[in-house]
């Protein structure tokens, strides 16, 4: 970790360049990960019943009689019956064919368990901690060129950025341009300690979350109870909605679009708290329709 600590240091450019909301997904993106587990055709239901199961290694989801694998071909395993029914209960509500785009909490638990770019604990967190440079919520328009809007984010926004800044004991800016705001050293090692504090498997839920949002303050207020998981999504959405109540939007597509955020970002905050609790008593359960 020391290493990791004095590269965060010796990182930060003397001036930002990076440009604002520069969200493209590289290849060693969580969302990535997670996409390239779903296939473009939806496979029938094959199986009857769903169970969970403890294991000595952890706890199973079995369909049927044959264990559910990892797509590296693993018998998937997670810490605690909680998580395991929350994956059995995503395979139990499939209908007559198994909709892999839907089932966020499956596929976060086969990214962690194969973790197929072979990433650390450290460099996981680096990945998260280098959203807190183009955190949206760090972007503002200029009062004079949209004062309306300006207002708004301020009000919106700066409570939840004071909050996180007297919860780390650190110091953010905002920028006004499309350039992101420079952030210190002391920030960026706190905060970075902040996420290390969490266990590798939840740094995978922790990532996701602020990929949905783009923003790793909300991620974390919704983390710490700040925030509730709608309030989170409605604040990442805040110019979608206020454009939509100026100038309309298409309303099947305005709300289908805030429901899966909203789906994925439940499927990550429940990932990132279950995956850090300790199992159960031995027994297996078998869930019914």
């Amino acid at each position: 970790m020391q290493r990791v600590i004095s590269h965060i240091i010796q990182r930060v450019p003397t001036a930002p360049v990076v440009v604002r909301n520069q969200f493209i997904l590289g290849k060693n993106s969580l969302s990535t990960s997670v996409c390239c587990l779903s296939t473009l055709t939806k496979p029938k239901r094959f199986y009857k019943n769903v169970s969970v199961v403890q294991s000595a290694n952890g706890w199973e989801v079995n369909l049927d009689k044959r264990k559910l694998k990892t797509p590296a071909g693993q018998p998937l395993l997670v810490p605690n019956e909680a998580l395991a029914t929350a994956i059995a209960t995503e395979w139990l509500i499939q209908k007559d064919v198994i909709d892999r785009h839907a089932m966020h909490l499956t596929a976060l638990c086969n990214t962690a368990q194969d973790n197929p770019h072979s990433r650390t604990a450290e460099q996981l967190c680096e990945a998260i901690l280098e959203f807190l440079e183009n955190d949206s919520l760090l972007f503002r328009v200029p009062k004079e060129e949209q004062p309306e809007f300006y207002e708004l984010q301020c009000s919106k926004w700066d409570p939840i950025i004071q909050w996180f800044c007297d919860k780390h004991e650190v110091t953010l800016k905002s920028s006004y341009n499309v350039i992101s705001p420079e952030i210190d050293p002391t920030t960026l090692l706190t905060v970075y300690k902040v996420i290390y504090s969490n266990c590798r498997t939840a740094l995978f839920g922790i990532q996701y979350g602020v990929e949905c949002l783009k923003s790793l303050i909300l991620t974390q207020a919704v983390l710490d109870r700040r925030l509730t998981i709608q309030e989170a999504v409605d604040l990442s959405r805040l110019e979608t909605n206020f454009q939509a109540s100026k100038w309309g939007s298409v309303e099947w597509s305005h709300e289908l679009d805030n429901y899966q955020v909203v789906s994925r970002l439940a499927a990550a905050v429940m990932f990132v708290r279950l995956s850090q609790e300790a199992g159960s008593m031995k027994q297996k359960k078998t869930l019914c329709d």
